[in-house]
């Protein structure tokens, strides 16, 4: 049956943040989509299981198939700093807030104080997953935004095509590495960067870790393409698959481990001069582009149903 989407703003009536600029800013969000709601919207369904000082660790919902998978995000310094840093981290479990049981990885996002720099947010998921998204701008060229602050990332399960698959949980970006990682460069930003990479456990629940990447040579660009709401080209669409990279744990675990939630990628370089946020509707199905800083050519589903 699949699980429906629901897209979060911080232009909503009620929403518990308008601009993100402290660490807690985007724990008052994650708790408020993920957990709370906030007014007129219901939360996705995961669960706060542990929470400290400026940390926190969520759980999506088994009961609509997930897996149980613990999402851990903690202030670095541990002050809240304006403009700090947050990371965010993956694990079958945890004890405490700060005791991981099988932790996959950890992430490092930014924060920024700077009015031109941050507009706002946008999360998108079901109870099983989520995207997080950092909105640093409204109008103007795709190829000139700020993305050392833009987050394009995702957390929770996978879409696995594996039977019983007990570890399809994980977190995409587009940093390279199955251990955890500081890097916040702008190279390293889904919709800026030349790749994203998402790590597993093992799917039978043995020892082990293996990357999986969706790599597009180099398809980025700052040429237009025009809106694709009025070019006269077709609208298709394509389903990336994660596929193991050689090197970074062991592809023979699974060489394709699934497809990632709501992703998409267009055939078409295009909607550089168009507001944000980029909404478009492909055989009765409304998909937002992933904004960086190069034209999109990646979607992300906002209407209808994932895990289907």
């Amino acid at each position: 049956m699949g699980l429906p989407v629901t897209v979060y703003r911080h232009t909503d009536v009620g929403a518990p943040i308008v601009r993100p600029t402290r660490p807690s800013d985007w724990l008052a969000v994650l708790k408020a989509c993920l957990v709370t709601g906030y007014g007129t919207k219901q939360p996705l369904g995961w669960t706060l299981e542990f929470e400290g000082t400026y940390k926190a660790a969520f759980k999506n919902k088994v009961s609509d198939g997930g897996s149980g998978c613990m999402l851990r995000f903690s202030d670095v310094t541990g002050s809240n700093p304006s403009g700090g840093d947050f990371d965010m981290a993956m694990s079958r479990n945890m004890s405490d807030v700060d005791t991981y049981i099988d932790k996959l990885q950890s992430r490092r996002f930014r924060t920024y104080n700077n009015a031109a720099g941050v507009k706002g947010w946008t999360i998108i998921g079901t109870s099983r997953g989520f995207w997080m998204i950092s909105v640093n701008s409204t109008t103007g060229s795709l190829d000139t935004l700020q993305t050392y602050f833009l987050h394009n990332a995702f957390f929770g399960d996978v879409e696995s095509f594996i039977p019983n698959d007990i570890s399809s949980f994980g977190m995409l970006t587009g940093v390279s590495t199955t251990g955890d990682s500081t890097n916040i460069s702008s190279s390293y930003m889904i919709g800026t960067s030349d790749g994203m990479y998402i790590t597993h456990l093992a799917a039978d629940g043995s020892s082990g870790k293996v990357e999986y990447s969706y790599l597009y040579n180099n398809k980025l660009t700052t040429v237009d393409g025009g809106d694709i709401g009025t070019t006269n080209v077709p609208a298709v669409l394509n389903t990336p698959l994660l596929v193991g990279i050689a090197g970074n744990g062991n592809p023979a675990f699974n060489l394709c481990r699934g497809k990632i939630p709501g992703l998409h990628e267009l055939q078409h370089a295009g909607c550089k001069y168009v507001n944000y946020p980029i909404l478009r509707t492909f055989d009765g199905i409304e998909y937002e582009a992933i904004v960086g800083a190069k034209v999109p050519i990646f979607w992300i589903q906002v209407s209808g149903n994932w895990y289907e």
